[in-house]
């Protein structure tokens, strides 16, 4: 996933390379998204959108959205960077935080 801040100072995260899962086909497309993104491919599919930076927070991000492309929901979201900028923690989850779930990407360079 390739992450970038917009001219409005929001972020955005497309997929730019697929890896496939352990023991699994390699699907390239999202067949369980709904509306446009029915079928789209993975390839370009944007999977973060709206985060901003925490004002009181600068290493955090609040008020994103999450696609999970395996089965097609998306989810409220914030993130956290670590000191070193090197790994980004996202939470999704539904109406609450503590009703989600955690993911650390590690930046690849």
């Amino acid at each position: 996933v390739t992450v970038k801040k917009l001219s409005n100072g929001a972020y955005t995260g497309k997929i730019t390379a697929i890896r496939p899962l352990p023991f699994k086909p390699l699907v390239e497309t999202c067949a369980k998204c709904k509306g446009p993104l029915k079928d789209a491919p993975y390839m370009g599919l944007e999977i973060i959108s709206g985060f901003v930076q925490d004002p009181k927070k600068p290493q955090e991000y609040i008020n994103g959205k999450i696609l999970d492309p395996l089965s097609g929901k998306v989810y409220s979201g914030k993130a956290k960077l670590s000191e070193n900028g090197r790994r980004l923690t996202m939470r999704g989850y539904v109406g609450v935080s503590a009703l989600g779930r955690s993911t650390t990407w590690i930046r690849a360079d």
